[in-house]
């Protein structure tokens, strides 16, 4: 999983931490089973997410640093942004490794963006990149560095809109809609009715389409079998709890 290999140590700490306490309380109270992937997920997430975010807001410094040597080569660009921008002089180091081991510089800075799911990041790079082969770097690494900055004022104020809907939408298609029909399906088998199999469907049916709608909001269609995958766990689970204790 690529978000699961940009986390470092500490992070893979966390997320072990987190996975093992939820295990343990399912263990002694089976009614916090369902918390085990939903937890595992969404620490990921925020942990690769966050990662993100630090690199981006970087991105513009590094590059207006960079524009400030009349002349500087690709390698001396990745040497420059070792040290002092944050979680981008990490990914850096492994990038300037990759050209020790003799890989190209711009080949090198290539898997920077191919391991981060962003437009910014990619949108940086590939500018650098051909910047460098136009042989202007310095004139056009000026500009660049005053477009990622208005850029990535823009994408944050997005992904803020973005962030609040996507999460109204999960916390209701994976906990809200669930447990209410928890209490309606206990309800009506205690006035002698049944509607389990086609409460079940249709939770199926409602996780699909946010996880679908939600992905597509993102951009992002290789999330959408996670979300779905995760959000029926969790609503399932959370459904059959509600249904056996209430």
């Amino acid at each position: 999983m690529k978000m699961l290999d940009t986390l470092g140590w500490d992070e893979r700490n966390v997320v072990a931490v987190i996975i093992l306490l939820t295990a343990s309380t399912y263990l002694l109270f089976g009614f916090y089973a369902i918390l085990v992937p939903i937890l595992s997920f969404i620490s990921i997430v925020y942990f690769y997410e966050r990662k993100k975010q630090r690199i981006e807001e970087e991105l513009p410094r590094w590059v207006h640093t960079a524009a400030t040597y009349p002349s500087i080569t690709p390698k001396a660009l990745i040497s420059l942004g070792r040290k002092g921008f944050g979680e981008l002089s990490k990914e850096l180091e492994s990038v300037e490794r990759m050209v020790e081991k003799g890989i190209p510089p711009l080949r090198a800075l290539r898997t920077l963006y191919e391991r981060w799911d962003s437009s910014l990041i990619e949108r940086a790079i590939t500018s650098i990149i051909e910047a460098f082969r136009a042989g202007t770097a310095p004139q056009l690494l000026k500009n660049l560095s005053e477009e990622l900055y208005v850029v990535g004022e823009t994408e944050r104020e997005k992904l803020s809109t973005l962030s609040l809907q996507r999460y109204s939408i999960l916390l209701s298609s994976f906990l809200l809609v669930p447990i209410v029909l928890g209490f309606v399906t206990k309800l009506v088998e205690r006035m002698g009715g049944s509607i389990g199999e086609v409460v079940l469907v249709y939770l199926l049916l409602l996780v699909s389409i946010s996880g679908f709608f939600v992905g597509a909001l993102e951009r992002k269609p290789k999330n959408i079998p996670v979300y779905i995958l995760v959000g029926s766990l969790v609503a399932m689970g959370v459904y059959m709890v509600i249904v056996w204790y209430s």
